[in-house]
């Protein structure tokens, strides 16, 4: 082996080595973009949790009866949508991981689906109109068989997921 060989295998070597270090400072980078996402989506459902009474969340608790309609009540769920609304987007665009969209879904659906929220939905779908994939994506959730009572999804729900 002569110098230029050497030379030559030190030169791949230490590209080979560059190239690594690229690769796991973006994967780390991903790593760290996906918990800053998580931890300030749920920032804001903390925020949504202080800010809403806490009658209006024990009231969603009681299926049979609904809480009246008032403003502070449309603002809450209003707050809730958005923040779905968010999580549905970033998992949508890659930014949340499946593996967290799965842990988060049963939660949102079940909330979803409350008649609450089925109610007030019908009074601000049409603050999200102009996020059509949203608003087929909660009322795939809240399609309920009227016969059954039992819900029942319009159109698979593995696109969602």
């Amino acid at each position: 082996m002569n110098l230029i060989s050497i030379l030559q295998y030190a030169t791949l070597f230490s590209l080979g080595i560059g190239l690594l270090g690229v690769a796991i400072s973006l994967l780390t980078n991903r790593q760290q973009l996906t918990t800053h996402i998580f931890l300030a989506a749920f920032s804001r459902y903390d925020e949504l949790l202080e800010n809403s009474s806490a009658a209006f969340w024990a009231s969603l608790l009681q299926e049979p009866e609904l809480p009246e309609r008032s403003e502070e009540l449309t603002m809450s769920v209003f707050r809730y949508y958005n923040n779905v609304f968010l999580m549905f987007f970033l998992y949508k665009w890659g930014r949340i991981p499946a593996k967290l969209w799965k842990l988060i879904l049963p939660a949102v659906q079940r909330r979803l689906r409350s008649p609450a929220f089925i109610r007030e939905w019908k009074a601000l779908e049409r603050e999200f109109e102009h996020l059509p994939e949203f608003s087929a994506f909660v009322r795939n959730v809240q399609h309920v068989n009227t016969v059954s009572g039992r819900w029942r999804p319009t159109s698979p729900l593995k696109r969602f997921r």
